[in-house]
């Protein structure tokens, strides 16, 4: 399962009553595992969760999250920019609004 996939699955399971869904960092943790990232990729996906966290408590926007990660990804140019705007596009209708763009 690749790390988007895993951190997908764990949100959806914190998607509550607030419209962003949640990815606490147990579930970066456990994705981290299961993918079988590097020490090294993982120490900065870590890093990274904690500059989005921005209220420090242990929960951040997983769309977010993984905007952040696209340019790490070990894809083309245009795979990562092609998650980044899936990511963004929350209804799915192919193109990217000014409001969600923000």
């Amino acid at each position: 399962m690749s790390l988007r996939a895993s951190l997908t699955l764990a949100a959806s399971k914190h998607e509550g009553s607030t419209p962003k869904v949640k990815c606490l960092r147990k579930d970066l943790e456990s994705a981290i595992k299961a993918c079988n990232i590097e020490e090294n990729d993982a120490e900065i996906f870590g890093k990274m969760f904690t500059l989005f966290d921005k209220t420090g408590g242990g929960k951040v926007d997983y769309r977010e999250l993984l905007c952040g990660f696209s340019p790490l990804v070990n894809e083309t140019l245009h795979d990562r920019l092609l998650l980044a705007f899936e990511l963004v596009d929350e209804q799915g209708k192919g193109f990217v609004t000014k409001i969600e763009m923000r």
